[in-house]
C-alpha cells in the first residue's frame, strides 16, 4: 500500500493573489507542474505522472499537448531503430511495400 506524505511549503501571499489562485488550485497546479517535470526528465511513468497530477491517463495527456509539453521523449536513434524494426517486421510478413516513406 502506497502511503501519502504531506509537504508544506512557504510562499509569499501575494503570489496568489497575483495569479488569483485559492490556495488548492495553487496546490493543484503544483502538483501538475511537478508530474510534468518529472516525467519529462523520465522520473515518472505517465501513468504515475497522471496519477500524482491527479488526471487520468488521458487527461494528462491533453495537459502536456495544452502546455506544448512532447508526450512521447524519442532521440532521432530511437526513432530510426523504431523505423527499422516496423520495415523488419513488414518485410517478415510480406508487405515489403508498407513502412515506406
Amino acid at each position: 500500500m502506497n502511503s501519502i506524505r504531506k509537504i508544506e511549503i512557504e510562499v509569499p501571499e501575494e503570489l496568489l493573489i497575483n495569479l488569483k489562485q485559492s490556495d488548492e488550485e495553487f496546490k493543484k497546479e503544483l502538483k501538475l507542474i511537478i508530474a510534468i517535470d518529472l516525467y519529462k526528465k523520465s522520473k515518472l511513468s505517465l501513468g504515475k505522472a497522471a496519477e500524482i497530477s491527479g488526471f487520468s491517463k488521458l487527461g494528462f495527456i491533453d495537459m502536456l499537448n495544452f502546455r506544448g509539453e512532447t508526450v512521447f521523449n524519442y532521440s532521432e536513434d530511437e526513432i530510426a531503430r523504431e523505423l527499422r524494426n516496423i520495415q523488419t517486421l513488414n518485410i517478415l510478413r510480406g508487405d515489403s511495400s508498407e513502412g515506406h516513406m
